[in-house]
């Protein structure tokens, strides 16, 4: 059996591809909406609840699991490193299945910010209205930082009733929350820019597949500045880019 953690495009595109391959899957989702987002549900095993260290090793033990193929967010990095030390207690298999990362030399405006700390502290900075599109979880930092009314900051989250709450608890107006699921085309990111007088825009580096290189674009074409949070670093014991890569590792076949 193997244990995918998802919640992600790449960990839909990863079930499938292990599926026809022969492999017995059960997916691991941290919510009910990710269950819903995986257009298989009713054909492959999914846990949907957050699982410390000890419901994973448990997980592995009574559902015999002998590998972990990672599919999570770049940014959910506690995530990966509980999978992580939960596969070496545990003497079983660890592979991160990784997106490319996002080249944005051409993409003029970027103001690159090693997490998201230092791109609230920049924020807080700066003039006029700032949309946020990072999730609701680091929305407190950017609130909190800044000064009075200025800058207007505008939340793109995802249309969901925990996500809007969070949103008004940091302060934020009900027009100042655009709910909406992406990832979006340029011109309906830029479309949404104008509409909201945006002259910056905040998101993490969560590459192509997240939306973020349509994000970029659309600001560039602008001119508005764009704050890009970097992916934190993490040592994966192995890593895929492919999922043909993640089934050769399985198959003790070298990748490529």
């Amino acid at each position: 059996m193997i244990l995918v953690l998802g919640g992600t495009t790449e960990s839909r595109e990863a079930v499938a591809g292990l599926v026809d391959a022969g492999f017995q899957v059960l997916v691991l989702v941290a919510t009910e909406y990710g269950r819903k987002a995986l257009n298989f549900a009713d054909k492959i095993e999914v846990i949907a609840k957050p699982c410390g260290l000890s419901d994973l090793l448990d997980l592995i033990e009574s559902r015999g699991i002998r590998a972990v193929v990672d599919c999570t967010h770049p940014f959910a990095a506690q995530v990966s490193h509980t999978a992580m030390l939960a596969c070496d207690r545990t003497g079983i298999s660890y592979i991160r299945l990784e997106r490319e990362t996002l080249e944005d030399a051409h993409y003029p405006g970027v103001i690159r910010t090693p997490d998201f700390e230092a791109a609230a502290r920049l924020v807080a900075s700066l003039e006029g209205t700032v949309m946020l599109t990072i999730g609701v979880k680091h929305l407190p930092l950017f609130t909190d930082k800044r000064c009075g009314p200025n800058p207007r900051l505008v939340a793109r989250v995802l249309p969901h009733p925990d996500s809007i709450a969070r949103c008004l608890a940091c302060g934020l107006a009900p027009e100042d929350i655009v709910a909406l699921k992406g990832p979006f085309t340029v011109d309906f990111n830029r479309a949404l820019f104008i509409e909201y007088g945006v002259t910056a825009v905040v998101t993490k580096e969560s590459g192509t597949i997240g939306g973020t290189d349509a994000k970029l674009e659309a600001a560039s074409q602008l001119g508005i500045k764009s704050v890009l949070i970097e992916r934190p670093h993490i040592d994966y014991p192995v890593m895929a880019r492919t999922v043909q890569d993640v089934i050769c590792y399985l198959f003790n076949r070298p990748p490529g």
